[in-house]
């Protein structure tokens, strides 16, 4: 079964864009970020965190994961660790050379900037409802 696991913190501040690039240039589906993982003889089952709960997903293989507590937990190296480590030899391998899809934007376009931010007194709930109607058309 073929599977990237990958951590949730990444240098774009946990955004899941290195899982998404990583998934691009293999070609393989993404699901992130995983905070459960059973596999199966059928295929994966996850549970992902999503902005007010959690849902369940299921996929097959070939699949790039990013995951999170408690699937990827913290660990800090002990100091007798990190004393063996120096000890240890470190081969050098030679890299194979991988041809990899070439990625390009169709478009760029910074947001349009935003209106004028309007402070409404909360006593005045009145004038709320009537710009609601009026200006944005809500009510």
């Amino acid at each position: 079964m073929d599977m990237v696991l990958m951590g949730r913190e990444t240098t774009d501040f946990s955004g899941c864009m290195v899982h998404g690039l990583v998934g691009q240039w293999m070609n393989w589906a993404v699901v992130c970020p995983v905070m459960r993982l059973d596999v199966k003889d059928k295929g994966i089952h996850m549970r992902r965190e999503v902005e007010g709960g959690t849902e369940d997903v299921e996929a097959e293989a070939p699949l790039v994961i990013g995951c999170q507590e408690p699937i990827a937990e913290w660990r800090i190296p002990s100091i007798r660790g990190i004393m063996g480590a120096r000890q240890k030899t470190i081969d050098v391998l030679t890299p194979v050379e991988v041809a990899l899809p070439k990625l390009h934007t169709d478009a760029f376009a910074p947001l349009p900037p935003r209106g004028a931010c309007t402070m409404i007194d909360s006593d005045d709930a009145s004038q709320l409802w009537a710009r609601l109607r009026s200006e944005k058309k809500l009510l």
